[in-house]
């Protein structure tokens, strides 16, 4: 019979239960619904036909103490929870196999390549849960090791989804690797999921040209109310064209439109931020991929290039 079974159960002998057990069982299924102040507690007792008697404040204490000794970890109340005890965890656990913990591991590996970063959150969620409800013996933390988001606090990320559905300036406070912590104003643009992190793309008034931060880099973000008049323009517009096997095999990712398409030519558009990425991302295309404009982005792609080269020859020699 479960903690709620038993706690509900239309008993009319007392001494057909253990009212310790009882009283224990009863707190127990309390804080399992949400945290409780002794006071609450001892209000529900009252409203107990079997407990009614007993809304003492040693009571509850003895009985709170039993719990924790058969394996019960219960906060005792404190400001930081409002005064209230909280259940951390219990003994009632499901045993699972590190087979199963790693089947589990692969299947939310697979969904990082989806890009869908809330589905993501959401997976991890159910995966808490499925951790607070299970134990692994030979692995206890395995179902934590694949969790590349947990760096990320949740508030944290709603509050950068607000700010950029309205492209707003903000303020925010960002871990450099050279500078350490650094204080910006940015204006956000969009939160982009990549090699399993989390980005957000922004233009940085302070070095005055576009950025890609990780967001598990950033401890504070805020609306910044004095407006910057300064010009700038977060993406560079590229034209580039494709030939042979690569134009009839295109796929446009969302920042580029096709422009022009001929018997044996595609032209395309994108709005580029992360120079980089995109050149990565032209660079499979070898000899069918032609950069048209502008002729800055085309130069440095072209020293892009003969860096890697230059690092074929090192190697060979």
């Amino acid at each position: 019979m479960n903690i709620k079974k038993l706690t509900t159960t239309n008993l009319k002998d007392k001494k057909a239960i253990s009212l310790t057990a009882y009283r224990a069982l009863f707190i127990a299924k309390l804080l399992i619904s949400a945290p409780k102040s002794t006071e609450e507690i001892l209000k529900a007792f009252s409203k107990d036909k079997f407990l009614s008697k007993f809304c003492h404040k040693d009571t509850l204490t003895n009985s709170i103490n039993s719990l924790r000794k058969v394996g019960f970890v219960i906060d005792k109340p404190k400001p930081s929870n409002n005064f209230k005890f909280v259940l951390k965890q219990t003994p009632f656990k499901l045993k699972i196999s590190q087979d199963q913990a790693e089947l589990l591991n692969i299947m939310r590996e697979s969904l990082f390549y989806s890009n869908n970063y809330k589905l993501l959150f959401k997976i991890n969620s159910t995966y808490q849960k499925i951790t607070d409800l299970t134990y692994c013996p030979q692995n206890p933390e395995i179902l934590e090791h694949s969790n590349h988001l947990k760096t990320i606090d949740p508030t944290l990320l709603n509050d950068i989804l607000e700010i950029c559905k309205d492209k707003a300036t903000a303020k925010i406070i960002y871990k450099s690797p050279i500078n350490g912590n650094e204080e910006l104003i940015i204006k956000a643009e969009k939160v982009v999921f990549e090699n399993k992190k989390l980005y957000l793309w922004l233009y940085s008034f302070k070095y005055k040209t576009p950025a890609y931060f990780r967001i598990d880099k950033i401890s504070s973000i805020q609306r910044y109310s004095q407006k910057e008049k300064e010009e700038y323009n977060l993406s560079t517009t590229v034209k580039y064209q494709l030939k042979g096997n690569a134009a009839q095999t295109f796929i446009p990712l969302e920042n580029e439109i096709i422009i022009e398409k001929l018997i044996d030519t595609i032209t395309i558009k994108a709005e580029v931020i992360n120079t980089f990425n995109f050149f990565q991302r032209i660079i499979a295309f070898t000899d069918e991929c032609t950069i048209l404009e502008p002729q800055d982005l085309k130069d440095e792609y072209l020293n892009f290039v003969d860096s890697i080269l230059g690092e074929y020859d090192n190697a060979e020699e």
